[in-house]
């Protein structure tokens, strides 16, 4: 069975301009460069991902309650059931472009036999990291020529989440407090998944949290080290996942807590397109070979409830 990087290879290498339906990624090219994208961020690993055609719509969230446990007696049915409700949560897809350009000599000349394998893979990545990046700080009112494309997760959270003043606790500095006041400030329900929620902060944060507590010859110097079953980093038993930059007014001060599965990518598998050009003027007169991307997608909270976000903490 060939690699996801050998899939992606046979696909940029063989489409050209012009040709109807060219770069139109199969179901199995497209899961082989989205598998490739998500390796890139440790969240998007975990995230939810729809795939669906339809390029506005809605997405089902369940939600089974509390409690779906009732006691029973012998050969008595208590015709009592949990039925899960249904909520839409509508998406709008936008359409968004990536390109990259290599030289023909680079390629002809190079003495890499995988050079063309390192090629794609670290394209694919890099588009994993800044698809990642959209996802999280997608803002339309941007500056940002990329994060202007969309909405993300960070300003619904910001508009509609829980949110902890990090200012107002040790002056801004990153403290245990934080992320006890970021727990509380969920609804009880979401409260007691601690399960499946994760704290999502870049390695910074994360460094700046150990960093004030491992210095400390308390009890809490030894929990910045604490990890779990599989070495994962814990606060307050919560596991730690690293994102990218979040940003808040153009600073890295924001951490969230929810769990993965309610940020959503909403994606058209059956439109994404890679795409090399070797011809016209431009690629021609420079000797190059440009590598175009074009695919389809939003993002949205399914239970905005159940997010908390830490904001204006010390850089």
């Amino acid at each position: 069975m060939p690699s996801n990087q050998e899939i992606l290879r046979a696909v940029i290498t063989t489409t050209t301009q012009g040709t109807p339906g060219s770069g139109l990624l199969s179901p199995d090219q497209f899961i082989a460069f989205y598998e490739l994208a998500e390796e890139a961020t440790p969240w998007a690993q975990l995230q939810n991902t729809e795939k669906l055609k339809a390029h506005t719509g809605s997405v089902q969230r369940i939600d089974y309650g509390e409690d779906v446990i009732r006691p029973a007696t012998e050969a008595v049915d208590s015709g009592e059931f949990v039925s899960p409700s249904h909520d839409a949560v509508p998406y709008t897809m936008v359409k968004g472009r990536t390109s990259f350009k290599v030289s023909n000599e680079a390629l002809t000349q190079s003495a890499d036999p995988n050079y063309q394998n390192k090629l794609v893979n670290g394209f694919t990545r890099a588009w994993g990291r800044s698809h990642q990046k959209l996802a999280w700080n997608g803002d339309t009112t941007s500056l940002n020529p990329m994060l202007l494309m969309n909405d993300g997760w960070l300003k619904t959270m910001e508009a509609s989440g829980n949110a902890v003043d990090g200012s107002t606790i040790n002056g801004g500095s990153i403290v245990i407090d934080h992320f006890q006041a970021a727990l509380q400030a969920l609804p009880e329900a979401w409260q007691q998944r601690q399960d499946e929620l994760k704290w999502g902060m870049t390695m910074t944060k994360w460094n700046q949290y150990t960093a004030s507590l491992s210095s400390r010859a308390t009890g809490q110097g030894d929990d910045a080290h604490r990890r779990g079953k599989n070495g994962e980093p814990l606060i307050l038993g919560i596991e730690v996942v690293p994102v990218p930059t979040l940003t808040r007014t153009g600073d890295e001060d924001s951490i969230v807590l929810t769990t993965p599965e309610n940020t959503t990518v909403v994606m058209d598998p059956q439109t994404f397109r890679l795409r090399a050009v070797t011809d016209g003027v431009t690629v021609v007169s420079q000797d190059i070979i440009a590598y175009f991307g074009f695919f389809y997608s939003d993002y949205v909270l399914l239970e905005v409830e159940g997010t908390s976000i830490i904001h204006d903490l010390d850089n």
